[in-house]
């Protein structure tokens, strides 16, 4: 290469990798610095989602209202896939607080199939929608969901701020904390509105009876905007409680099928449940 021509390529280089560096920071992610606009988008892509894995971790120590006994909620998990287009869904779980149960739950539309260590075979529940109504599986629409936003963050007593990104997994998340004082869990008798509201996930999310205050973490893929984790850090007179809640493989197609029939056996001839 002549003299002349390599200054010229060193520039049309630096050009090319300026602007390729303006495009990802502008378009692949990052960009996004107000919490409210975050926990909008995030909660609309995610309630758009039609399928995820999840894994649910719980520890702590609540005291029971009965007994005033402490009650441990260590090892507490739930794990596993849903297929929320086509109603679906298939979990394990063990809850140790319950005599160490255990087991591993199917859900296919009304038809429910549970298996535990206490039965060799799956036990198969079918509900009844109430009143003979079929649930609409809609999810919320996106200005629905921008209202319970904004209906959230002007509680008096929440607030959000945006922390430093953070990995999540092999992607990049914005982390967004929320931060909700025992005032306004008192004022609204432990209701504070759902920060997600996302039809079959807000299910997921629980709200802790706790007199708080609570601190609420999420982490945002930049990619895509899904909802990958919540963390729930609460204490008070009942105890103290975190909760973990991680999603991911959004959108695959999972196989969830009925356990076979030679396997099954209907709940109603189960003699504890006669």
């Amino acid at each position: 290469m002549s003299s002349r021509a390599l200054p010229i390529a060193v520039l049309v280089f630096s050009m090319v990798f300026f602007w390729a560096w303006v495009w990802f920071a502008v378009a692949g992610g990052g960009g996004l610095t107000d919490p409210a606009e975050i926990l909008t988008q995030g909660a609309q892509a995610t309630a758009d989602a039609d399928s995820f894995h999840l894994s649910l971790t719980v520890d702590g120590r609540v005291t029971d209202a009965d007994s005033g006994e402490p009650v441990s909620l260590d090892g507490m998990t739930v794990a596993g896939d849903l297929d929320l287009a086509d109603d679906a869904a298939h979990l394990t779980f063990a809850l140790p607080m319950l005599m160490g149960m255990s087991g591993e739950v199917i859900v296919i539309g009304q038809d429910m199939y549970l298996l535990t260590p206490m039965v060799d075979e799956w036990l198969h529940l079918t509900g009844e929608p109430e009143d003979g109504e079929e649930p609409s599986g809609e999810p919320p629409t996106d200005e629905e969901i921008a209202a319970k936003v904004d209906e959230l963050l002007a509680t008096e007593g929440v607030s959000a701020a945006k922390l430093a990104d953070q990995p999540c997994g092999e992607d990049t998340c914005y982390h967004l904390q929320l931060s909700i004082s025992a005032e306004a869990l008192a004022a609204h008798d432990g209701e504070v509105p759902d920060m997600t509201d996302m039809g079959e996930l807000g299910g997921l999310v629980p709200n802790p009876e706790f007199t708080g205050p609570v601190v609420v973490d999420l982490l945002f893929q930049q990619d895509g905007l899904w909802l990958r984790q919540v963390s729930v850090a609460s204490e008070g007179d009942a105890g103290e409680a975190t909760m973990t809640l991680d999603l991911s493989e959004f959108n695959t197609s999972f196989d969830i099928s009925p356990p076979p029939a030679d396997q099954t056996i209907e709940a109603e001839d189960f003699p504890f449940l006669q």
